[in-house]
């Protein structure tokens, strides 16, 4: 487990899977910035059951409050094989718990972990340009606008560009002197 100050990050354990599938497949709670379409249910499962959500490449953890109870999702996973990269996908299942800084937290409890785990130099979040509530978690997370791709991801019948954000090691080693 990951502890944090408000909120703690943790594995998806055997009997929340059916929390996070619903939470997945939720197309309210998944929003207008992501791709509409819905997991399958039984490959989520099936994954579950061969990895726990958790390899090298990428793990899946549970954004859980100081009593244990899940509040949304942030995962990691490799963008290519080509460099030491991750990047970032998150999601607040509870929208009364938006917009009180637990999405920026979690995002730096992973940066944090990371950096102090792994041989790392990049961190990416990439966000609809319309997604402003996301784009402000990577800015109070210290992350850097890089740039925009143009039509990248389709949702809602059209393509939507995205915002790339990055925090570099070197970045992330200043925040921490301050």
């Amino acid at each position: 487990m990951i502890r944090g100050e408000n909120i703690n990050l943790r594995h998806i354990r055997p009997d929340e899977i059916e929390l996070f599938i619903q939470n997945t497949n939720d197309l309210d709670i998944r929003g207008n910035h992501l791709n509409g379409m819905l997991k399958n249910p039984a490959q989520i499962r099936k994954g579950f059951m061969e990895t726990g959500f958790a390899t090298e490449d990428w793990s899946v953890f549970l954004i859980v409050d100081k009593f244990d109870k899940p509040l949304g999702g942030i995962s990691y996973f490799t963008v290519g094989p080509y460099a030491p990269i991750r990047e970032f996908g998150y999601s607040l299942w509870d929208k009364e718990q938006r917009g009180k800084g637990y999405m920026t937290e979690a995002v730096k409890m992973l940066s944090d972990y990371l950096f102090l785990n792994s041989t790392l130099n990049r961190i990416e979040i990439k966000m609809s340009v319309e997604n402003r509530p996301s784009e402000k978690v990577a800015i109070n997370a210290g992350f850097t606008k890089e740039g925009i791709s143009r039509e990248v991801i389709f949702n809602n019948g059209k393509y939507d560009d995205l915002f790339n954000y990055a925090l570099l090691r070197k970045e992330w080693l200043e925040m921490r002197k301050r």
